[in-house]
């Protein structure tokens, strides 16, 4: 018999680490030790550009102009 129980990860800071151990009781007795570890990573996100002017622009017509957005952040599974 196996059940399946969902664990979820919330860190509250950048760049932490955390572990958690606990002890399972099962109903016959058995105790099993269970370790969560958890890290959470600090990103790295730009824009192309800090502002857009999109100057004037008449009624019922549009203006489009290109922002870049670039996420260079690196994520491992190094603990």
């Amino acid at each position: 018999m196996s059940l399946a129980v969902k664990v979820s990860y919330l860190p509250g800071f950048a760049d932490w680490k955390s572990i958690s151990n606990f002890s399972v009781k099962c109903e016959s007795g058995n105790q099993l030790p269970l370790s969560l570890r958890g890290a959470s990573r600090r990103f790295n996100v730009y824009f192309s550009a800090n502002s857009i002017n999109f100057g004037e622009v008449k009624l019922d017509t549009t203006s489009t102009r290109v922002l870049t957005i670039t996420n260079d952040s690196e994520l491992d599974t190094d603990f």
